[in-house]
């Protein structure tokens, strides 16, 4: 729905900017960003994503990249390539660095005030049938695997919840992964179990 409303009417509208050569490419990013993005992800806070969604909102943001840029068939740039030309992120990082600062401005209020108790409140019981079973709260409780006490405390310091952040949100540990994984000697791949004496404990074998 969302993707429907920027679509039909803020990109149409804009067209004119995106299609000018007298605007540099960083000036139409930077409308891009504040225009579009900005209605885009309005609200993104408290969403629950799904994988649908998710796929969805990333090939609209892709499509008016390449459309800013002028990248047409038979002309392609994979999206890794636009996002850094474009200095643009995943939209699924984006979206859970958007909940985690709004997570943690809301935990830092005083106890009593309406979006803290919203937050806090844990409804008991069954949802209703065809009620989505996760929620915004129990994706929080899954992805970070903290009680919301724990939650509370990590809040009142800043320094504590942006590394938690960028932890969770940053691809760091994938990549420290895979130059560990490349820099183990075949030998002790191909090797016996029995007769290994490498043990990686915090590592598990992913077939490619």
């Amino acid at each position: 729905m969302r993707c429907d409303i920027c679509q039909g009417k803020a990109i149409p509208k804009l067209r004119s900017v995106w299609l000018s050569k007298l605007l540099q490419k960083g000036i139409k990013i930077r409308i891009f960003n504040d225009c579009v993005k900005s209605i885009l992800l309005y609200g993104c806070e408290t969403w629950f994503v799904t994988k649908d969604i998710q796929h969805k909102m990333q090939t609209f943001v892709n499509r008016c990249l390449r459309y800013i840029l002028r990248i047409w068939w038979p002309n392609i740039i994979s999206n890794k390539d636009l996002w850094k030309v474009t200095r643009q992120e995943d939209i699924n990082v984006e979206i859970r660095k958007r909940n985690f600062r709004w997570l943690c401005h809301t935990l830092r209020k005083e106890d009593g005030e309406i979006p803290k108790s919203v937050l806090l409140w844990n409804l008991q019981g069954n949802r209703k049938r065809g009620r989505p079973r996760n929620s915004c709260r129990r994706s929080v409780n899954k992805e970070v695997g903290r009680s919301w006490n724990e939650l509370t405390f990590l809040a009142a310091d800043r320094r504590k919840w942006k590394g938690l952040t960028d932890n969770l949100c940053s691809s760091k540990g994938t990549m420290d992964y895979i130059i560990i994984i490349k820099a183990i000697p075949k030998q002790a791949l191909t090797a016996p179990v029995g007769s290994m004496k490498l043990r990686l404990p915090h590592f598990k074998v992913i077939s490619t």
